[in-house]
């Protein structure tokens, strides 16, 4: 582990150690929202967003008090 961040986001100057999170941070400059909810209108750009919403259909509640 160091604490190069090569990659780059020339938009803002936001940089990253992992290409994929420079990937997954560029979609807040261009709006793309991949992951969309076929029982609504809802759409997100991150999965960890839409999981949370999905489970607003089923009622899940993985998470113990």
């Amino acid at each position: 582990h160091t604490d190069e961040k090569p990659y780059l986001c020339e938009d803002c100057g936001y940089r990253t150690s992992q290409n994929a999170h420079l990937f997954r941070h560029l979609r807040t400059h261009t709006g793309e929202k991949p992951y969309k909810c076929d029982q609504c209108d809802y759409s997100a750009a991150r999965k960890s967003s839409f999981d949370r919403h999905l489970a607003k259909h089923t009622g899940d509640k993985p998470f113990m008090c």
